[in-house]
């Protein structure tokens, strides 16, 4: 598994005031946990976390922590399972980690990507996409930078939902009936227009 390096400190403090004063100072507060080890809060480097973050894989990224102890140096893999932000200034306030190892399954969300041009937009229909991410579960060495949906057999009032798609790559956990796109008739709104036949089928 190819993984990114931070270091990091075991944070001894865990208090509000404590967090501010690590923010203010360039720093994240954190926590390592899961695969049935003990739960260590850590401090990371804001910059480095914004580095990784700004890769292909973004917060999916695997990253490996150069933890700093007390008893010496050890390393942690972990995913970043959940990032908490500043909801004004969208600053990193606080990052939840769990690691994993090469036979580890995670649960993560990856943006999805519209290919080609659906016919049905050719003929004048309208596009409409209902949502931009996914729902996944995958192992860390196969997490995906995002997931192509094919436009390519798409008709007017025809629609590509979850269920409709099909990957060996990872398992997908959105919900099934879930709406990804569909393309409808220009001069009618989404409630006027009656759901068609999903992509590719009649």
């Amino acid at each position: 598994m190819e993984t990114q390096v931070i270091a990091a400190k075991q944070r001894k403090n865990v208090g509000k005031n404590d967090a501010k004063a690590l923010r203010r100072s360039g720093s994240v507060p954190a926590i390592i946990y899961g695969s049935a080890g003990e739960a260590v809060p850590v401090i990371v480097n804001t910059r480095d976390l914004i580095m990784i973050y700004r890769g292909p894989l973004g917060r999916n990224t695997p990253i490996t922590i150069e933890l700093e102890t007390e008893g010496g140096s050890v390393k942690e893999t972990v995913v970043s399972y959940r990032v908490d932000r500043n909801p004004l200034s969208l600053a990193i306030e606080h990052v939840d980690f769990l690691r994993v190892t090469n036979e580890s399954r995670v649960r993560l969300t990856v943006p999805l990507k519209l290919t080609g041009t659906a016919p049905g937009v050719k003929v004048g229909g309208m596009l409409m996409q209902h949502i931009s991410e996914l729902k996944i579960e995958v192992s860390p060495q196969q997490i995906p930078q995002f997931v192509e949906v094919s436009l390519l057999n798409l008709g007017v009032n025809q629609s590509i939902k979850v269920r409709d798609m099909e990957t060996e790559q990872f398992r997908i956990i959105s919900q099934p009936n879930q709406m990804i796109v569909a393309v409808t008739a220009k001069g009618k709104s989404e409630d006027e227009t009656t759901p068609g036949a999903p992509a590719g089928k009649k």
